[in-house]
């Protein structure tokens, strides 16, 4: 991402070098133009360019002088100048700054795109020695007691205003840790970099490896506290704001120290926060100066049953409530074993697929116990475990919902014979007139969805409530037939004890 800025008093100078020198063939990404001295320091603060191509005499501001202040803003951008003068000062001038080339006018392009090629070149080969430079501060500044060392670099490549930004400060380690590659490493550096600047900080900045990025920050003595700074936060929601563009990640804030020797330490915690990160959620920024007490879950042994339940009563909210309950206990508790968390949401997956068994309900091809269990191990958070099982889980009650629609003659039946099974005239012909469905379809229907035919299905459900109706001893035998549609109460006996082995009699006697 090069930026040239041309600053020239002419206007048809400036406006044939934007339109003859070929700019994408020089990797040149923006352009902008200056009409004299004073207008291109305006416009440079703002800009920031990388090459500087300034015409010598200019009106209020002349080249040289824009040179020097230019110079004193950015250090690293370089200067090529142009003049229709052979003025032997001028050329002292350009070498006491070190400008890149001289061109003279009238200006010829491939002569002004081969210094430009140049100072191009010259940047690049800087800024490569710069980040390098940077990246070993910032690693060797994480190793026990290597300050001596480091200062030692800063010293030697950084000018001295820089090495007196490092006087009576506090100091910072912050690891980024992201989860997919990032296309231009060195522009996503160069990027964090920019924002550290933007923020009103200072810090060497290493990409250590794919996934872990590491700054060393230093800043103001009056910041007595990263979570609480305002400068802090603002810098945090910058880096949010881009990052989360190329990746999700995670932010760990280590301790704050008070000399370059502590560095480490403060590397250390901020490397130590990775555990707590499976306990929030992705984008989060974790501080060391606010770790909770951490504290173990105990699981109710009630939990997997009540889950159990719940899904076999198809209350879909109480199913969701069980998952989202038992993931605000694990957050709440830090300390408990992460494999652990995840044995107790396998567990939780395992009574679903138990569930769909046992309803024949089949999910779609890439939901099945093998890669679902695999997948819960593989999740770096726990809001992605709890966000993947109520997916799974709504995605069951979906199917539930379309195989009631498709069964739903079938329910209306089951229904039907729910509500009038006390009865004596309750049969196939009674079923068939009051759902206006033929006795061969319900029968075809029902067997199909039940496994059982409807005079088998009649016949266990009013011994059911025969049973519920035995635990009261008051009720007479006649009566409690009556009751469940028979009119014989020695037919009724006869039913009972084929179903259940015992009379009505000795069942009362033996179970109630």
């Amino acid at each position: 991402m090069i930026k040239v800025l041309i600053a020239d008093d002419e206007r048809f100078t400036r406006q044939g070098i934007l339109d003859m020198v070929d700019w994408d063939k020089l990797n040149v990404s923006e352009v902008k133009e200056a009409y004299d001295g004073i207008n291109a320091l305006e416009i440079l603060k703002d800009f920031e360019p990388n090459i500087l191509l300034t015409d010598v005499r200019m009106p209020r501001l002349n080249g040289i002088d824009l040179a020097f202040k230019t110079r004193e803003l950015y250090p690293n951008c370089m200067i090529l100048f142009m003049s229709g003068y052979s003025d032997k000062e001028y050329l002292k001038s350009a070498i006491k700054l070190k400008a890149i080339n001289y061109v003279e006018k009238p200006i010829e392009i491939e002569e002004l795109e081969e210094n430009l090629n140049n100072a191009i070149l010259e940047f690049v080969k800087n800024t490569t020695i710069h980040n390098s430079i940077e990246h070993t501060i910032a690693n060797e500044i994480s190793s026990i007691d290597n300050s001596v060392a480091v200062k030692s670099i800063i010293s030697s490549y950084f000018p001295k205003d820089f090495n007196d930004k490092l006087v009576d400060v506090h100091y910072v380690s912050v690891l980024i840790k992201i989860y997919k590659n990032i296309p231009n490493k060195y522009l996503f550096i160069d990027k964090i970099r920019e924002i550290i600047h933007d923020c009103g900080l200072e810090g060497f900045v290493s990409m250590q490896n794919e996934q872990d990025i590491v700054l060393q920050i230093f800043f103001s003595k009056n910041i007595k506290s990263i979570h609480n700074s305002n400068v802090f936060q603002s810098f945090f929601a910058t880096l949010d704001e881009y990052i989360k563009n190329y990746s999700q990640f995670y932010i760990f804030v280590g301790s704050i120290v008070t000399n370059m020797q502590d560095m480490h330490k403060s590397y250390a915690y901020a490397s130590s926060l990775d555990t707590l990160s499976f306990f929030k959620d992705y984008n989060s920024v974790i501080y060391f100066e606010e770790i909770p007490h951490k504290t173990c879950a105990t699981i109710d042994s009630n939990a997997y049953s009540d889950f159990k339940r719940n899904l076999n009563n198809e209350d879909k909210q109480a199913v969701l409530n069980d998952i989202n309950n038992i993931t605000s206990e694990f957050m709440l508790n830090c300390g408990t074993d992460i494999n652990e968390i995840k044995n107790v949401y396998n567990k939780f997956l395992m009574h679903i697929f138990n569930f769909c068994h046992s309803r024949n309900i089949n999910l779609n091809n890439s939901v099945n116990e093998n890669t679902n269990f695999n997948a819960i191990l593989q999740f770096n958070n726990i809001f992605e475990i709890k966000h993947y099982l109520l997916e799974i889980i709504k995605d069951v009650f979906s199917c539930l919902k379309e195989k009631d629609i498709y069964n739903e003659p079938a329910l209306n039946i089951i229904k039907y014979i729910n509500e009038h099974y006390s009865s004596y005239d309750l049969s196939l012909e009674d079923i068939s007139k009051n759902t206006f469905l033929t006795p061969a379809y319900i029968c075809v229907i029902f067997k199909d969805y039940t496994g059982k035919t409807v005079n088998k299905y009649i016949t266990e459900y009013r011994i059911i409530q025969a049973k519920e109706l035995l635990k009261d001893s008051n009720i007479k035998m006649n009566d409690i037939a009556l009751k469940v549609g028979y009119k014989d109460g020695n037919y009724f006996a006869k039913i009972f004890k084929k179903e259940t082995g015992y009379t009505p009699s000795e069942y009362r006697r033996k179970f109630l």
